[in-house]
């Protein structure tokens, strides 16, 4: 990011984007897009709309627009899906998942694909390292977390599990080490 300029960006929550976007919502994990190709917006328009408050409202005509075009999809088996991971914190087998949403593991993994952009099991394994992630964050605990002790509490086979993990998805090791 630049100093002195300008960003605007939305951010969907999980599986809610498939509702707006007609491209493959898979296709767009880890992309980043120029204003012209989404929704059809131009930084032009945006920006003639004046202040921030006013950039935000074109932002919400132009996806009202396109939820009211799109071909409503059925989001349910997939919002229980995510809820199902995000309430067990990632720990849970794509199995259960499926068998929770009346769905194959494959029919389950096409339709995250689809609507989440990433499979189940990615999905769980990201939330499953942000939680672990805000134990270190947590700044009511003075006492630095034992890895092992984490590990076991949040489904990891052990502690080096655990550290691929951080290596994984932040690079580097937390700073509790």
């Amino acid at each position: 990011m630049e100093i002195g300029v300008a960003y605007f960006g939305v951010r969907f929550r999980t599986g809610k984007a498939s509702l707006f976007i007609r491209d493959k919502i898979s296709e767009l994990t880890d992309a980043h897009l120029v204003i012209p190709d989404f929704l059809g917006l131009t930084a032009e328009r945006i920006l003639s709309a004046g202040a921030p408050a006013a950039w935000r409202i074109e932002l919400e005509n132009a996806l009202l627009l396109a939820l009211g075009g799109s071909s409503h999809k059925d989001v349910r088996p997939i919002q229980h899906a995510v809820n199902l991971i995000d309430s067990r914190y990632g720990d849970i087998k794509v199995r259960d998942i499926a068998n929770s949403c009346n769905l194959s593991e494959r029919h389950l993994e096409r339709l995250f694909l689809e609507q989440v952009g990433v499979t189940p099991k990615f999905y769980a394994r990201i939330r499953r390292f942000r939680s672990v992630l805000n134990v270190f964050a947590d700044p009511a605990s003075d006492e630095k977390p034992k890895l092992a002790e984490l590990a076991a509490e949040y489904g990891y086979v052990d502690q080096s599990h655990l550290m691929r993990d951080f290596a994984s998805f932040s690079h580097s090791l937390p700073t509790a080490l």
